[in-house]
């Protein structure tokens, strides 16, 4: 064998071995992008389901509030109601009583 069909063999060779080592470097390279878009994915996930629950949490206490101040409102309502009911009574009573005292008077 001559030495220039063992060069053109081994610059065969070679760049067939670099193209090799390029391919491989090129996948690690999109994996490893892939891995990162993931990653950023998921986090972006993360951040948004986390800012759902504080809307979700928000939005609850807000509910309760208003039902909570809603009832107290309700029942604000009725106690006045039973207050001037029992007043009215004491009213009417007192003026029972004097009307009485003033008949056993005369």
């Amino acid at each position: 064998f001559s030495i220039a069909v063992l060069g053109g063999a081994a610059m065969s060779i070679q760049c067939l071995a670099r193209m090799y080592l390029a391919k491989v470097t090129l996948v690690k390279r999109k994996k490893s992008i892939l891995v990162v878009q993931s990653l950023m994915r998921r986090w972006a996930c993360e951040k948004y389901l986390k800012s759902a629950n504080v809307i979700a949490l928000w939005c609850q206490a807000v509910y309760h509030g208003m039902m909570f101040r809603k009832q107290l409102v309700f029942q604000q309502y009725f106690a006045l109601r039973i207050q001037a009911a029992l007043r009215r009574f004491l009213g009417r009573l007192a003026f029972v009583e004097t009307l009485n005292r003033i008949v056993l008077i005369q």
